[in-house]
């Protein structure tokens, strides 16, 4: 759960106390700020000041926004920072690393009538979307498209880093009810290009035949 400390230091430090793989976000005073960095709980950039005292952290120029989920601190930010576009810099002396929350053009509300096809498509991408399973995917493969190869951070910069989207291998008819999806042989990294053109196939083209059609144009 969200918590955003403003009037005093212990509750700060207390936090981050019993949250030590939370995360903080280092951001200043008012809705017009465009200075947002990102820290793991416990970083020294945002503890260890001795000659700072017990107001210096969360009741002077700058505030800090904590939880366990980064992706809460991004919905925050958006919500009253009227500056904020989505990009946070990350701190390089403590480097959190976390899993951005991705939406994906061809998602369906959940209230949306649709048919037996659309209802497949959803159930894909609900294992494309679980965060545990694409953690351990991109621990395995890493941030770069399997397919194009491209790499989003070397490309875009900062912006792109932790980008990709994720896709699920296995077709729609070996999903039973009793399945339970492997990161590591089920799901793939992708750009959003080749994860768009892989669904174009039906069935489902192959990550080999759709590097062959890469090859071949």
């Amino acid at each position: 759960m969200k918590q955003v400390f403003n009037k005093g230091d212990k509750e700060y430090f207390d936090w981050m106390d019993n949250n030590p793989d939370g995360y903080i976000l280092n951001t200043t005073k008012g809705k017009d700020t465009s200075y947002f960095v990102l820290h793991k709980s416990n970083c020294t950039h945002i503890t260890k000041y001795d000659s700072l005292d017990d107001k210096a952290y969360t009741m002077r120029s700058y505030i800090k926004i904590a939880s366990n989920d980064a992706n809460e601190i991004i919905a925050y930010c958006y919500k009253h920072k009227a500056k904020f576009t989505g990009y946070v810099k990350i701190c390089k002396t403590c480097n959190p690393e976390y899993i951005k929350k991705v939406t994906y053009p061809d998602e369906i509300e959940a209230n949306e009538k649709f048919t037996e096809g659309s209802k497949k498509v959803v159930t894909v991408n609900a294992y494309e979307r679980n965060s545990k399973a694409r953690h351990k995917c991109i621990e395995k493969y890493g941030w770069k498209c399997q397919c194009c190869g491209l790499d989003f951070e070397k490309v875009y910069g900062e912006i792109g880093k932790g980008f990709i989207h994720v896709h699920h291998i296995k077709s729609i008819s070996e999903i039973g009810k009793e399945y339970k999806i492997d990161p590591h042989k089920d799901l793939i990294p992708l750009c959003p290009n080749c994860h768009a053109m892989i669904h174009r196939g039906d069935p489902v083209f192959s990550l080999e035949e759709l590097k062959e059609m890469i090859h071949q144009n």
